[in-house]
């Protein structure tokens, strides 16, 4: 396994246990992890 795949099971695995996406995500790479995606996101969105 990758460790993109292994990532994605566990965050998967959290979600199966009743987390959010957004919840299973802190509790895979930390708190606050998924507010940080989240903008960079929209901020490479937003400049283009």
């Amino acid at each position: 396994m990758s460790k993109n795949q292994i990532i994605s099971a566990r965050i998967l695995a959290e979600m199966a246990n009743g987390k959010t996406v957004d919840q299973a995500i802190d509790a895979v790479f930390g708190e606050g992890a998924y507010l940080k995606i989240a903008g960079e996101l929209y901020d490479a969105l937003r400049a283009k």
